[in-house]
């Protein structure tokens, strides 16, 4: 039996002139949108940096 689920999806960038190269400023702004949207911690997935 297959098992089926819904999969959401956002991405955060950090603007050129605000510290962009800056990763703790990007970090602390995921955490702020998790925090926003009230994820429970078992729902995410994943969390990819690049």
């Amino acid at each position: 039996m297959t098992e089926w689920w819904t999969s959401r999806r956002f991405s955060l960038t950090s603007p050129r002139d605000d510290g962009s190269t800056y990763l703790p400023r990007l970090l602390r702004r995921i955490a702020d949108e998790i925090e926003k949207r009230d994820l429970d911690p078992m729902d995410i997935l994943d969390l990819r940096v690049s």
